[in-house]
């Protein structure tokens, strides 16, 4: 026994796309000649949504860190204008710039938070 169905590409559809129909339809599709299976875009995330700081919110930030850490809901408690994200992306791309600016020979590891907010905040 062949359970499937059969899937016929009829270019007269649609001329500049291929129109797609289901013939004998497998479990869960009704048997049918003329039912217009739609070609499907896939589904794109919704962009970030990213803005530049502003003074005011990096003091709120650091004054955040100084407080409680690398707690990101805390600091977004106190940088309200930021999500839990944004403040998150700005805590690693501040690591990976001191990183970049410190060279070869060191190291800021954002694992060990305690050293790397002390740099942060000496920064």
């Amino acid at each position: 026994m062949q359970i499937g169905s059969t899937v016929i590409v009829n270019s007269e559809a649609h001329p500049h796309q291929g129109g797609f129909f289901v013939q004998d339809g497998g479990p869960g599709l009704a048997p049918s000649t003329s039912n217009h299976v739609a070609l499907q875009q896939p589904v794109k995330k919704p962009t970030r949504q990213w803005a530049a700081w502003t003074h005011q919110e990096e003091e709120s930030f650091f004054a955040a860190l100084r407080q409680v850490g690398k707690n990101f809901e805390k600091i977004t408690c106190r940088v309200q204008s930021k999500n839990k994200d944004q403040v998150r992306h700005y805590y690693y791309r501040l690591v990976r710039r001191m990183n970049k600016l410190l060279g070869p020979g060191l190291y800021l590891d954002s694992k060990n938070s305690k050293d790397t907010n002390a740099a942060m905040l000496r920064w």
